[in-house]
């Protein structure tokens, strides 16, 4: 699916970027949900519907990439040298993707061995809340970078800078209204005594 999105991205095709964005969400919130409805809070079926509905939206987003880049089934042909140099051209990021997921699991569990698992869900919702806010710079980055692709050395440094201002401007904004709204947010949210911790 990332390598189907990538498609999109680099062709600057953000409706139906957006489209499959919106599809793969959906489907990861609302198959288990569909699946607990039916079936009852039952991990046997929920994962399967999960698996199936991201199958369904690669499927999608894929046949949508193949014909933004007009793509031949029968002409395409696999290399091992261009593979092999792919993967060590994404090498970095395969080593953050997967360093990333266990350092954030690492300090949840020294922090339920060290003060229990209330701790653990003190830590955990602020924590995802405050990741969200990478959500602007993602979209940002997304238009952004394959307009590098195609425009010279100075245009770069100027629509770099332009998307920095853009993103300081914006993240600014969302945590100013943070500041004032999440401890009431997290009264109605949660609870009034895990707003007050």
């Amino acid at each position: 699916l990332s390598v189907f999105n990538g498609v999109l991205h680099g062709e600057e095709r953000f409706l139906e970027l957006s489209t499959a964005s919106t599809l793969s969400a959906g489907a990861f919130q609302l198959a288990p949900l569909a699946a607990a409805a039916y079936f009852g809070p039952n991990l046997g079926a929920m994962i399967p519907m999960t698996v199936v509905c991201n199958f369904l939206v690669t499927v999608i987003v894929g046949i949508t990439a193949f014909r933004v880049l007009n793509l031949n089934l029968r002409r395409l042909s696999f290399s091992v040298a261009e593979a092999i140099a792919l993967l060590r051209f994404g090498g970095w990021f395969t080593v953050s993707s997967v360093i990333g997921p266990l350092m954030i699991m690492t300090d949840r569990f020294l922090i339920g061995a060290s003060l229990g698992a209330k701790a653990v869900t003190q830590y955990t919702i602020p924590f995802h809340l405050a990741e969200k806010t990478s959500i602007l710079a993602t979209v940002i980055s997304n238009v952004l970078l394959p307009r590098f692709a195609v425009i010279d050395e100075s245009q770069r440094k100027e629509l770099a800078v332009k998307g920095s201002r853009a993103l300081a401007g914006l993240v600014t904004l969302a945590f100013s209204v943070a500041l004032f709204f999440l401890e009431p947010f997290l009264a109605i949210w949660i609870s009034k005594d895990f707003s007050a911790d």
